[in-house]
């Protein structure tokens, strides 16, 4: 028989990092509210639609970047601003 290991278990994964980016972007916005900040990455719609979803109190708009994802979607440019919670 095996001698057992005892060992609590890593922290859960994160996804992709991009929510807890997202997280700390709008923790930014909500120090200088009403003034529009910039993304740092690219994002498609879904995304942009997520994040206003996700965070009720953020103002999103789109602009076309002019480039494409692989598969063929547009990426944009997401614009914030936090505007405080309905």
């Amino acid at each position: 028989m095996s001698a057992v290991v005892w060992q609590d278990p890593p922290p859960p994964k994160r996804g992709h990092g991009t929510r807890g980016a997202q997280a700390e972007f709008v923790a930014q916005l909500k120090t200088r509210p009403g003034e529009w900040a910039v993304y740092p990455r690219l994002v498609t719609s879904a995304q942009g639609a997520q994040t206003r979803q996700r965070y009720r109190g953020v103002e999103v708009t789109l602009r076309f970047a002019g480039s494409f994802t692989p598969a063929g979607g547009r990426q944009f440019h997401m614009y914030c601003r936090w505007i405080g919670e309905a």
